[in-house]
């Protein structure tokens, strides 16, 4: 058992090589509904979440700051999504052809897999083709694929580059935007969404339905925020305590903007869930939304009592982040889950909010100024891990090539507590949970830890060699 697993880890360091061993197995056939008129129009719908992100950002940006807060939203766009039509689709999809029948993809043929590829269906772990949507991506499907995931794509890009947009300088930010777009959300796109290892975990190796993430709580959120902390820990590390004395909560300097983005965050949300044209077809799309806007009340909920409880008024900065954080622990398993399980998972994501925006900012004393950490992160853990209690088994039937199971038979997602006439799939469910987070996190800490320490050694031996002190980015105790 451990050579394999210390293969599979190996590949990691070694994804520089795997243009050098492509590998192709046999396809299987499917037919995505509604394909690709209705998933365009979802994508849409999902270019509001970005825009949310942006917007709660500069309301709790000092106006001083602002500007120089949306001049690196956009330049982050633009290098993310440039470098995900270059190299990251190709990464992500390279090898969907193995997986799905589409005529329109069928060139997309070659993923590289650390292990012998015909142990179960494959260990795939990155794909080969495809790279700046030509050669066998040239075609009206694949260039529908690519632009689907454009808004995820812009989430995973924003979460990391707005965390550290006033600890980082610019160059560093815009390879901040260029690695996520280019390589770490298309290999974890890869290996959740693209037909790679994680999500074959349930096929492979009988762990539920492998690693399952509708909405991305990890993919999306825990990728970024763990990029974020890279970087904190890189730049942002505080050097002086906090005051003695009771902690203000820290102001909504733009009260409009936040009220603005967190209207937009739902929808921008059910947009990203409805646009995976790899859902199978008896996940409804209703529940779907429901689930969302649930998450997203229960989320707010926690946010507004403690800040009326704490300071006798109510804000609108800690409502706004408790709906998104809980729009993210709900992400997860919004077509698999009951409707209290969804609002469940955003009071309890709400919950933790505001004690762990205190512990980082002032305990840790690690600035983070955007609240990632507490806001994506963590809720991406809950949203991750609260599929594997509450997924009821009633939809998902075929999720990740998961047919007919012995003692299980044939049905959806399932975790601990489900439906009746469905079996639990725990703790098979549970370990696949904990093998994606667990590669997510790792994979999301050490490359942009090496990236983050060369950068900055390279930045002060260049200062020291012309003479002349760092440039220390200003650290503002109240955040934002």
């Amino acid at each position: 058992m451990l050579r394999p697993i210390r293969r599979a880890a190996a590949c990691l360091v070694l994804l520089g090589l795997a243009a050098l061993f492509p590998v192709t197995v046999l396809a299987s056939d499917a037919t995505p509904p509604g394909w690709p008129g209705a998933h365009l129009q979802a994508a849409l719908l999902g270019l509001l979440a970005p825009l949310a992100l942006i917007l709660l950002a500069v309301g709790a940006t000092p106006p001083d700051e602002a500007g120089e807060v949306v001049a690196t939203a956009l330049g982050a766009l633009a290098v993310g999504l440039v470098a995900y039509v270059a190299c990251g689709f190709a990464f992500q999809f390279g090898g969907l052809a193995l997986r799905v029948g589409w005529p329109g993809v069928a060139g997309l043929v070659a993923e590289w897999s650390p292990l012998d590829p015909t142990l179960g269906l494959g260990w795939g772990a990155i794909g080969l083709r495809g790279f700046a949507l030509t050669g066998g991506a040239a075609t009206p499907d694949a260039y529908a694929l690519a632009a689907v995931q454009l808004p995820a794509v812009a989430v995973a890009t924003l979460i990391p580059t707005l965390a550290l947009a006033r600890r980082a300088n610019r160059a560093v930010l815009l390879g901040t935007a260029a690695v996520m777009g280019g390589l770490l959300f298309p290999l974890v796109g890869n290996w959740t969404w693209g037909g790679g290892w994680l999500a074959l975990l349930g096929a492979n190796a009988g762990l539920g339905h492998g690693f399952v993430d509708l909405g991305g709580s990890a993919t999306l959120h825990v990728l970024g925020a763990c990029t974020a902390l890279a970087g904190i820990l890189i730049f942002g590390r505080r050097s002086k305590a906090a005051r003695p004395g009771p902690t203000a909560l820290p102001p909504a300097h733009f009260p409009v903007f936040m009220l603005i983005g967190a209207l937009l965050a739902p929808l921008g949300w059910i947009g990203l869930a409805s646009a995976n044209p790899l859902v199978t077809p008896d996940v409804p799309a209703g529940l779907v939304a429901v689930n969302l806007m649930l998450a997203a009340a229960g989320g707010m909920a926690p946010g507004l009592l403690y800040s009326w409880l704490a300071s006798g008024r109510i804000d609108a900065l800690l409502a706004a982040r408790g709906l998104v954080a809980g729009l993210v622990a709900g992400s997860a398993g919004c077509g698999f889950m009951p409707p209290w399980a969804a609002l469940a998972a955003g009071v309890l994501a709400g919950a933790v909010l505001p004690f762990f925006l205190y512990w980082v900012e002032h305990t840790l004393r690690w600035h983070d100024p955007n609240g990632a950490l507490a806001t994506h992160g963590i809720p991406g853990l809950i949203g991750a891990l609260w599929l594997a209690l509450a997924a009821d088994g009633r939809w998902g039937v075929g999720w990740n090539a998961v047919g007919q199971r012995p003692g299980l038979g044939s049905q959806g997602v399932a975790g601990l507590i489900v439906a009746p006439g469905c079996a639990s799939d725990i703790p098979g469910q549970l370990y696949a949970q904990l093998a994606g987070l667990g590669s997510i996190v790792a994979l999301a800490l050490a490359i942009p830890l090496v990236a983050f320490g060369l950068g900055a050694g390279l930045h002060r031996l260049a200062s020291r060699l012309a003479g002349s002190p760092e440039r220390q980015p200003r650290a503002r105790a109240g955040g934002a």
